[in-house]
Order: C-alpha cells, then sequence, then structure tokens
C-alpha cells in the first residue's frame, strides 16, 4: 500500500495538539514497513488515545506505529523538516 507521509503529517496537524510533526517510514521483519511519526508538543500526549483518534480520519496502516517526542525539530535553510537530518538525530 503506498502511504504519502505529507497527508498524514496533514491529518495529525489537524487533530492532534502538536508543534510539528513529520512522519517516516522505517523497515519491519514482518510489514515490510511501518510508519514513525516525530512530534514536537507542549503537551504529554497519550498515544494510544491519539492512535484511535487518528483512525478515525486514517486507515489503520497509515497511523504510526511508533512516536517519538523531539526536544526540537530540525530544519533546512528553506524552512521545512530536514527529514534526513530527523532520522540520523533521533533515529528509526
Amino acid at each position: 500500500m503506498n502511504v504519502y507521509p505529507e497527508e498524514v503529517e496533514r491529518v495529525i496537524m489537524q487533530n492532534i495538539p502538536v508543534k510539528h510533526v513529520m512522519v517516516a517510514a522505517t523497515p519491519h521483519y514482518e510489514l515490510g514497513e511501518v510508519l514513525i511519526a516525530y512530534y514536537e508538543s507542549d503537551t504529554p500526549l497519550p498515544i494510544t488515545d491519539v492512535k484511535k483518534d487518528l483512525r478515525k480520519y486514517l486507515e489503520r496502516y497509515k497511523v504510526p506505529m511508533r512516536w517519538i517526542k523531539v526536544p526540537q525539530m530540525q530544519w533546512t535553510s528553506s524552512g521545512k523538516i530536514a527529514r534526513k537530518a530527523m532520522t540520523e538525530i533521533y533515529g528509526h
């Protein structure tokens, strides 16, 4: 199944109280690939509730399996999230 990270990020930003979010795929031994959400938030998020809420808007396979709270997003000089730098710094 094709998953577009930008679609998932948009739904998260519209429905979950986060400042910024980045979604990336990582290899999984059984499923092929799964999604990871890197997020910046001022408030703690109950991830099980977040996943449940997102299933109202996204298919199950589009809901990130793992959530990593980051202290600060990395940005490119053009003002976009530095995806490669984020995965290198915070890992999969």
